[in-house]
């Protein structure tokens, strides 16, 4: 039985790469990714025949895809197709069987190109500059530098770990959910069904105090989600509010502490980072979610508990739930009391 629907994936696509990066034609059923984005000088575009009746009565095929890239040779781009298609199992032509893979496949394409990328830009030393901190498991500093930095913990969710062979694998946390920090509750609407609960940590820098605030957790299939969202003005306060989550109790229990922040910089320039930690693209969704609510000097972190269950393309939907609550409470959280913004800027 499938996990989801086209539409889904379709979805989640959006929801990791952005609206502007996802193109469909119903008419022609084509669709095109662009990796990261259409406007980025070093990106992949990834164009698929959508087959009627995928994924739920026909599966997906090497002939219905096509790798394309300015910046790079055809040998090169026939080569990382051809590669995708090797590790995602995918045959030269369609099949009516075997279609319990078939599932979010295009999504592990996407993926996959999208890593085979950053190797590429590593190998022509394309790649920004990067500072590497051993404390968050990503770059936090370097301006400019919108890439999430490689990891070591193993994705969740990843192509090679949702082969059904490799399934058994997974072990689950099935830690309760509840607030990772405690502390005051603010006033949020009901519409919003999130509690923000606050905890105050010193940055580094002078006279700044950073205010976590978290929302109510979700909870899909046993596995569960919860947002915290903090101001801040550098990204060493981000370091702070990802230190100060990691040693809570229930947050080194987390399977997954993704995050994403945007920061005004001297320059006037937005500086914004992200990592996934082993949630594959989960980071880029929290960081898309910033770009589209128009914020920055924000810092959100999604924690998710593994509950046993893969949710393929809805784990997204629940990121991005998690993150817009945590960041519509901590807006709120600053309307109600207006002097704490006033005293950051």
């Amino acid at each position: 039985m499938n996990a989801g629907t086209f539409a889904d994936e379709l979805s989640a696509l959006e929801l990791v790469y952005g609206s502007e990066s996802v193109e469909f034609s119903a008419e022609t059923r084509t669709l095109r990714v662009h990796l990261p984005s259409s406007s980025s000088p070093f990106g992949l575009t990834l164009t698929c025949h959508v087959p009627d009746g995928y994924p739920e009565k026909v599966s997906l095929s090497c002939s219905d895809l096509r790798l394309t890239a300015d910046w790079l040779p055809a040998p090169k781009l026939e080569s990382m197709l051809r590669s995708v298609c090797a590790d995602l199992d995918l045959h030269g032509s369609r099949r009516a069987d075997a279609l319990e893979q078939q599932a979010g496949v295009i999504c592990s394409i996407a993926s996959v190109l999208y890593e085979s990328r950053q190797s590429v830009l590593h190998d022509e030393q394309l790649q920004c500059t990067q500072h590497w901190d051993t404390s968050t498991q990503g770059v936090v500093s370097d301006p400019g530098y919108t890439e999430s930095a490689p990891l070591d913990r193993p994705q969740s969710e990843s192509p090679e770990r949702n082969k059904p062979e490799n399934r058994q694998k997974r072990t689950s946390s099935n830690v309760p959910a509840s607030e990772l920090v405690t502390g005051i509750t603010a006033s949020i609407p009901d519409s919003q069904r999130a509690t923000a609960c606050e905890q105050d940590v010193t940055s580094p820098g002078p006279s700044e105090v950073v205010r976590l605030v978290s929302s109510e957790p979700i909870t899909e299939r046993k596995s569960t989600f919860q947002g915290h969202a903090a101001r801040i003005m550098s990204s060493s306060a981000a370091v702070l509010c990802l230190q100060s989550l990691r040693q809570h109790r229930k947050g080194r229990q987390a399977t997954h502490l993704s995050w994403a922040f945007r920061i005004m910089g001297d320059d006037q320039h937005i500086h914004e980072d992200y990592c996934d930690d082993g949630e594959q693209r989960a980071g880029r969704v929290v960081l898309e979610l910033l770009r589209s609510m128009n914020q920055h000097n924000i810092f959100i972190c999604v924690c998710r508990w593994f509950g046993g269950v893969l949710l393929h393309e809805r784990r997204f939907h629940c990121i991005q739930l998690a993150a817009k609550r945590a960041a519509l409470a901590l807006l709120e959280t600053e309307r109600a009391a207006p002097s704490l913004v006033a005293s950051r800027q």
